[in-house]
């Protein structure tokens, strides 16, 4: 694993990688879902980009800090939920979640992560952060690897 900037950072693939992730949260929707369908979330604000988490190619799906899958971010067009997407990792924002690492993985099919790519994802990152310490729990974005 490459050691980031940040200092208790461990990231489970270098950028570059190419990872696959399955849709939960289609771009424009309010609602996060489990694989199941369940909702878990409902957010006062649409998602602006497809949200969800990386999948193995085989094997359990890996796991993050909070024992759930970890974060995936697609830009682009709208892909339905529950769709898989392919792509390479091309950036990390470094998020914390009721004081557990809870990364978002960038994932892309072109080779970098364009100016408003990286707005979008902060921007969310930033709200969604008020609004978990509003609700009582240790949440802030912290950059990027």
């Amino acid at each position: 694993m490459k050691r980031s900037p940040h200092p208790w950072t461990q990231l489970p693939w270098p950028l570059g990688t190419v990872l696959t992730m399955r849709v939960e949260v289609a771009r424009g929707d309010f609602a996060k879902r489990s694989a199941s369908g369940r909702i878990e979330f409902v957010s006062p604000f649409r998602c602006p980009f497809n949200y969800g988490s990386v999948v193995a190619d085989e094997g359990p799906d890996p796991c993050s800090a909070d024992g759930e899958g970890y974060d995936a971010v697609w830009l682009g067009r709208r892909v339905r939920r529950g769709e898989r997407r392919t792509g390479r990792l091309v950036a990390v924002a470094l998020f914390i979640d009721g004081g557990l690492e809870d990364h978002k993985f960038v994932l892309s099919d072109g080779a970098r992560l364009s100016h408003s790519g990286r707005l979008a994802v902060e921007r969310f990152c930033s709200r969604y952060a008020r609004i978990k310490r509003w609700a009582g729990r240790d949440s802030r974005f912290e950059g990027w690897w």
